[in-house]
């Protein structure tokens, strides 16, 4: 298994650039980032990175525990197993609704699986990228994707990416 200097040194440099890997936390825009749950002792790290909101998809945890002075919280509850385009849309609306008052950050408990189809719908309906260029960061990207949820790439991969950009459009955020 490549140390982690050799899998940075190998990432597409497209892929969102790491910030903290202990935390599974990585830069995927100015105004996007994604890691594992936050704790308390990451506070510093995420005031210093100017992040004003934080989003939770984890469906039994409440965050409750990162009161950090100037940032807010968002929940966003997905089950892993039953992520279909009203959670999707309720995530982008979430993140899109956020990113007026500053940098986001999204996390699940891992940082890979929910937050990893989250951030793939966003790099396809915010920034163009293909189908396929988002599943392979979602499964090389180094995030720790668990190939169990064989649900994930299935909707990434057949989604109506017309009828969810109709669906962003015409569904009010947050």
């Amino acid at each position: 298994m490549p140390s982690v200097s050799q899998a940075d040194a190998s990432r597409n440099p497209a892929w969102a650039v790491p910030v903290f890997p202990a935390r599974n936390l990585y830069r995927v825009t100015s105004l996007l980032y994604r890691s594992a749950q936050p704790e308390p002792e990451d506070a510093k790290l995420i005031q210093s990175l100017g992040i004003r909101t934080i989003i939770s998809f984890r469906a039994n945890h409440d965050d409750a525990h990162l009161d950090f002075p100037g940032v807010k919280r968002v929940r966003v509850p997905m089950d892993t197993w039953h992520i279909g385009d009203p959670e999707i849309v309720a995530a982008l609306q979430a993140i899109r609704a956020a990113q007026k008052e500053g940098p986001v950050l999204i996390h699940c408990h891992h940082g890979a699986d929910r937050t990893g189809i989250v951030t793939a719908m966003y790099r396809m309906t915010e920034q163009g990228w293909s189908r396929e260029r988002a599943l392979d960061e979602l499964r090389n990207g180094h995030y720790g994707f668990h190939e169990i949820w064989f649900n994930i790439p299935h909707y990434l991969m057949n989604v109506d990416l017309t009828r969810l950009h109709q669906e962003l459009l015409t569904t009010p955020a947050g």
